[in-house]
């Protein structure tokens, strides 16, 4: 056998594991729903904080409504005739100032209000843009995301034909030498050796290594990472 038939071999592989682990991690960030749901749970947030400002706003326009129907009638009483003690009217006069000072303070109540509303409204609306903005950018990357994948499947099968011709090639018990060899150590597993050195490790080979590896006919291993070693 050739350990130059491996090395070619281990091109294949690593060329298919690049397009495998792309495709991986573009599945991942399709089904990567994490700054989105934080968009979400956002909205929710500002649009409850707005919720209970709006719910506050009602409950001080109906205090209002009713404080006002009261107004109207002690007015009504006041200046309708009916009432001709001055201890009434008196009593109705105080009671008439009683209630405008209380809508007075609702009403400032109510523009202090109105403001935390209309701050809160620009909270909500941003956090909506936000969203819809995110959920636009996934929306587009998404196509190219789906045609890279297209494009890297229609390689691997490329990749996968290719593979089986020169697996064929190879003697059975080495490739399952071979195939056990990349279990354990993904990646690289058939190492030039340049310059006196296992391009694996980065290590020195010993001379004799080098020596019996040269033909390229006897596996010989790399003492440092256990890589096969390729001599050219």
């Amino acid at each position: 056998m050739s350990i130059r038939e491996l090395f070619e071999l281990q091109q294949f592989d690593l060329q298919i594991d690049k397009a495998n682990a792309e495709i991986k991690q573009i599945e991942q960030k399709l089904g990567n729903n994490a700054v989105i749901s934080a968009a979400k749970s956002l909205l929710a947030k500002e649009q409850k904080a707005l919720d209970v400002l709006n719910g506050q706003r009602k409950d001080l326009d109906l205090r209002l409504e009713n404080l006002n129907t009261k107004i109207d009638e002690t007015k009504k009483q006041m200046y309708g005739g009916k009432v001709t003690s001055s201890k009434e009217l008196a009593s109705l006069e105080k009671n008439s100032g009683l209630l405008e000072e209380q809508k007075k303070q609702l009403e400032a109540q109510v523009l202090v209000l109105m403001e935390q509303i209309e701050k809160q409204q620009k909270l909500a609306s941003d956090a909506s843009k936000s969203l819809q903005e995110k959920e636009s950018i996934k929306g587009s990357d998404a196509v190219g995301f789906n045609e890279r994948v297209q494009q890297l499947k229609a390689e691997l099968k490329v990749l996968t034909t290719n593979r089986q011709a020169e697996a064929v090639e190879i003697d059975a018990e080495e490739l399952a030498n071979y195939e056990k060899l990349r279990l354990r150590r993904p990646g690289v597993v058939v190492s030039k050796v340049e310059r006196g050195m296992c391009t694996g490790c980065r290590l020195n080979v010993p001379a004799r290594d080098i020596s019996r590896a040269r033909g390229n006919v006897e596996i010989v291993y790399c003492s440092s990472c256990g890589r096969i070693l390729y001599v050219i």
